[in-house]
């Protein structure tokens, strides 16, 4: 059995897979953890230095090591500029990638810098996991992207504001459909979720507020290269343009 933790925005995912099945086993986990430190959320401005020793980057290297898994840690970073970021340690501790938020939020992210590349996983199946944080799956991209390099696995990190937490969880699934990939989704505030890529829950469950609240779940990989990825907005801009024929034809009568 294979093993992944993530830490992200306060939410901590412990990831299980089986090296020889493309589907795969998650367990996810609100805080507190016993697996690592808390987080820092991003809504808020916190200042590290990546590898010095007084750093919480440390100490998740040191989880992730201790506990022989790959961890992702979601952490407001500030370097020579403020990014919202997920770090990926290996199993040996070691920092091996990185992903900062491209679609940040308005006005709480205004002192961030979005970021403008993609992170890759190898999970050991056909299909690879990418990274996503929250508000960016509320957009077409990154999705899309990660969709045309055949990534099956999106890896979701988020922080919701209760009543949104539905809605939010929704859209990311909608994604996952026209992307042709599964969504695993940690929401601070929200919902726990896991979807595959036809959109069908596996799995779901409110966050309490209070204590640890854990997801188990199995869901199939998707294999990414969807039609929509591939092809475009065509279907829209033809749903678009029915609509208005539709409408100027009711009005001429």
């Amino acid at each position: 059995m294979f093993q992944f933790v993530y830490a992200c925005e306060q939410i901590f995912v412990l990831f299980l897979r089986t090296l020889t099945s493309s589907s795969s086993l998650y367990y996810l986990s609100s805080p507190p953890s016993p697996l690592v430190a808390p987080s820092v959320s991003p809504a808020r401005s916190s200042c590290f230095r990546p590898y010095g020793d007084f750093s919480c980057l440390s100490i998740l290297s040191q989880a992730a090591r201790r506990n022989r898994v790959t961890l992702i840690a979601g952490l407001s970073l500030q370097e020579k500029r403020l990014r919202n970021a997920a770090l990926v340690f290996a199993p040996d501790g070691s920092l091996i990638q990185s992903y900062n938020k491209q679609h940040l939020l308005s006005p709480y992210e205004n002192s961030y810098t979005p970021g403008k590349d993609l992170a890759l996983l190898e999970t050991g199946a056909t299909a690879s996991a990418g990274i996503v944080i929250c508000k960016d799956m509320d957009f077409l991209l990154p999705s899309r992207e990660y969709s045309q390099q055949g990534t099956g696995l999106l890896l979701v990190p988020a922080l919701d504001f209760h009543t949104d937490g539905w809605l939010h969880a929704r859209i990311a699934i909608l994604r996952g459909v026209e992307e042709n990939v599964a969504v695993v989704r940690a929401a601070q505030w929200g919902l726990l979720t896991v979807s595959d890529s036809r959109g069908r829950l596996q799995g779901t469950v409110p966050v309490s507020n209070q204590d640890e609240t854990s997801l188990l779940a199995k869901v199939q990989l998707g294999s990414g290269y969807s039609l929509y990825s591939l092809q475009g907005d065509w279907l829209a801009w033809l749903c678009l343009f029915g609509t208005s024929l539709a409408l100027f034809r009711l009005k001429r009568k």
